[in-house]
């Protein structure tokens, strides 16, 4: 008898487990056909000089971590071994710890050195904590003997609610598609893989039920 009812279970395990695999075989092309995203670059408000001409990158905020990454590109025309890079941020927004910057508050700090025929790629990182209006200032100030050369960017920006870069964006909705696509496959994949340790957790039972059965000494 209580082999029969273990043949039961073993059989209803089979029917979640089919349809598990079923389910994963479906979702799974999606993720592997899914493009790689590219940057979006909006125009900020950029003020430079001869000797130093910016241009200003946003790109996609991430939807797991709200990150979003911008960069100031600095073409330099002047040789210079003290420039102060300083970033300023307001709003609902903190800045991410960095290795060149030092942060204070709304504020981060750091320095670098260029050569005259250069461009120099300096990143920062935000993590945006709510709704509201935003605005991102970043300035460079290269120290000459003779005089001192600035050059500055500015960007405004809104959120909502959910901590989302307004507008939304393709880039943004795709991501956070992929995401959930990832998230929704990695569950079917560990839900499979319990039914399949309990498929053959009952088959290697059913045949010691069995065999144990069957050296049962008959009356």
């Amino acid at each position: 008898m209580v082999y029969s009812h273990v043949k039961k279970l073993y059989k209803i395990a089979q029917k979640p487990l089919l349809i598990s695999i079923l389910t994963m075989s479906m979702l799974c092309p999606i993720v592997i056909t899914a493009q790689d995203l590219t940057t979006q670059s909006k125009a900020p408000e950029i003020q430079d000089v001869d000797g130093l001409r910016t241009e200003f990158k946003q790109y996609t905020q991430d939807p797991a971590t709200k990150k979003v990454k911008f960069e100031m590109v600095l073409k330099s025309n002047i040789d210079s071994d003290r420039v102060r890079i300083t970033w300023t941020t307001t709003g609902p927004n903190i800045f991410e710890k960095q290795g060149n910057y030092v942060i204070e508050g709304n504020t981060a700090r750091g320095d670098i050195s260029i050569r005259k025929g250069q461009t120099y790629v300096i990143p920062i990182e935000v993590t945006i904590l709510g709704g509201g209006v935003n605005e991102l200032f970043g300035r460079a100030e290269a120290f000459l003997a003779e005089s001192t050369y600035i050059a500055t960017v500015r960007k405004n920006y809104a959120t909502n609610s959910e901590s989302e870069v307004l507008p939304i964006t393709d880039e943004y909705t795709s991501i956070k598609t992929r995401n959930l696509i990832i998230t929704i496959v990695l569950i079917i994949m560990a839900v499979a893989a319990s039914l399949v340790a309990i498929y053959l957790g009952l088959k290697q039972f059913l045949k010691w039920l069995d065999k144990d059965e069957r050296d049962l000494p008959e009356y």
